[in-house]
């Protein structure tokens, strides 16, 4: 007998049967308490089918928000992995969609650092709320390291999001803001 779980979003598994449990959590619908890796496979598998069950929701929610993912990741060079998104609030209907975009650039070429940090990353937080998903928040979170190197968090301004612009073009766009950035500082 596995561990028990409870989710604050009350959607996410709340009630699963044995083949759900099976194809999403293997681990632990075969639950092995002398590996010791169990757990960890557990959590695993969970935290991948609640991505799954997010993006899903995005579906449920208007063609806006399934278009805003599927071209991101089938019209640009960001994969699946680099994008999480949650609508929320959990469990009821939402009306706020977030995508977190990791934007995945060579920071190899900046000169070296004191700390020589390799966990150098620039993150997108993209908010879709309003009637229609068309109030649009950016926010762009760095590294503490990008951060000083650029100037701090008040010298990046990056481009609006109007609502009329899509997710795919909108992107690229902000990798190259943050490229010009690199460039200007070598």
């Amino acid at each position: 007998m596995g561990p028990d779980f409870i989710f604050n979003d009350q959607n996410f598994l709340a009630d699963p049967d044995i083949d759900t449990l099976s194809t999403w959590v293997p681990s632990l619908a075969k639950w092995n308490p002398n590996d010791t890796d169990a757990l960890l496979n557990v959590l695993s598998e969970l935290l991948l089918y609640y991505k799954e069950h997010q993006v899903h929701l995005l579906g449920q929610q208007g063609d806006r928000l399934q278009f805003e993912y599927s071209t991101l990741v089938g019209e640009t060079e960001i994969y699946t992995n680099d994008i999480e998104v949650i609508m929320l609030p959990l469990g009821t209907k939402p009306t706020e969609a977030r995508f977190l975009i990791r934007i995945s650039m060579d920071y190899s070429r900046l000169p070296p650092r004191i700390n020589k940090s390799q966990n150098d990353e620039a993150m997108l937080i993209i908010t879709f709320y309003g009637p229609d998903w068309n109030r649009i928040l950016p926010q762009l979170y760095l590294s503490k390291t990008l951060e000083d190197i650029f100037g701090g968090p008040e010298s990046l301004h990056i481009p609006p999001f109007p609502p009329n612009k899509y997710l795919m073009d909108y992107v690229p766009e902000v990798k190259k803001f943050i490229e010009e950035k690199v460039q200007n500082y070598i």
